[in-house]
This record gives C-alpha cells, sequence and structure tokens, in this order.
C-alpha cells in the first residue's frame, strides 16, 4: 500500500501542477474490509490486492480522477456492475460487436463480461474496468476503457498498479494537459493554442 500511496501523492503533485488545483482527496474516506469483502460476494469476483488497497485509501466519488474518468465509491462500481450484467442477461447487447478489440484480442470478445469491474467513469458513460476474465493471451487484473458505443478496448496496462504507474508518467513527462475552456485533460499534441 505504501507504494501505492506514494504513486497517488506523486500524481497529486503533477495534477496541482497541470491544472492549478488539488485533484486528489487525500481525506476521503476508504473503505473497510466488510465492505470490499461484499463487493467480491456480490460481484463473485476476487478482487487483486493492489485494487483492494486502492479502495481502502479511497471510496468516495470523485475522491481521485484518472484525466477526465472520476474514480467510482464502491456503491457506485456495484451500481455500474449490476446495471451492465443486468443488461447483457436481459439480451441488450446481443446484437453489439467490440468496435477496438479482435475475438483473439487478450480482453473477451464480448460487449460486457460479469467479471469486468468498472471503477471510473466520465461524464458520457464511458468506464475504465479491471478484467477478471481475460481472454488467453491476456492477464487476469488487467485494465482496460469501455466505451458505452464501442464496448472493451485492448488492455492499458496488466494490473491496477501498473495503471496508475502508467498515470503517473504520463503526467510525469507531459503527454497531457489540462484544457481550461473544455474542463477537460487532452494530450499535449491535441492542444491548440489560442
Amino acid at each position: 500500500m505504501k507504494k501505492l500511496r506514494k504513486y497517488w501523492e506523486e500524481i497529486s503533485s503533477h495534477l496541482s501542477k497541470i491544472v492549478g488545483q488539488n485533484l486528489i482527496n487525500f481525506q476521503a474516506k476508504g473503505a473497510n474490509q466488510k465492505e470490499i469483502n461484499k463487493l467480491a460476494t456480490q460481484t463473485g469476483c476476487e478482487l487483486p490486492e493492489d485494487f483492494k488497497d486502492f479502495l481502502m485509501m479511497f471510496n468516495e466519488y470523485q475522491s481521485v480522477v484518472f484525466f477526465e474518468y472520476k474514480a467510482l465509491s464502491i456503491s457506485e462500481i456495484y451500481d455500474n456492475w449490476r446495471l451492465l450484467t443486468s443488461l447483457k442477461a436481459e439480451g441488450e447487447f446481443e446484437h453489439l460487436t467490440p468496435w477496438y478489440i479482435k475475438e483473439k484480442a487478450p480482453v473477451r470478445f464480448t460487449w460486457w463480461d460479469e467479471r469486468w469491474i468498472p471503477f471510473a467513469e466520465d461524464d458520457n458513460g464511458n468506464l475504465i474496468c479491471l478484467d477478471l476474465a481475460p481472454n488467453k493471451k491476456g492477464e487476469k487484473g488487467q485494465v482496460f476503457y469501455w466505451e458505452t458505443v464501442g464496448g472493451p478496448g485492448m488492455p492499458e496496462a496488466k494490473s491496477f498498479l501498473e495503471f496508475v504507474k502508467g498515470y503517473r508518467k504520463a503526467l510525469e513527462k507531459g503527454k497531457f494537459n489540462y484544457d481550461k475552456d473544455l474542463g477537460n485533460f487532452v494530450t499535449s499534441s491535441n492542444l491548440v493554442e489560442a
């Protein structure tokens, strides 16, 4: 957990420089073991240790940002997971084909899988998810983006901790800036000077 906290402190410092304000709430209430166990039971998934450590640090909506995505609390994780899992069970996704991955991709070639755990959401309902049921070429615990119009994408990292580390590195290297007019992060190459 110390390594994870160190990464978040570094991320907070970079975000403060980019945005001009602190976007990480270190006073946020963390989850307790009982709440984490309940989420695991509700979803039927064994959660990775690095992700449980994150939940123990931050369990309030918007206590953490991943670029334009806001971290979800345990109850919001469950609500998103339950909604998408219910829609799949009702056949709502049967006619949908993922846009960003092929059948042999590391992420399962399906619109939604009940062993995907959403942990962050943007304003359009797009999610960042933990993959606890990867395809043969994937890694259990890998992280990918899931979009409302395109479904799952390729893995961004092999684990939650690696995803956080990559986020820190992207901020450190100046790959993203904050567009005050949009109120959003953009890649440095997409930032238009007035």
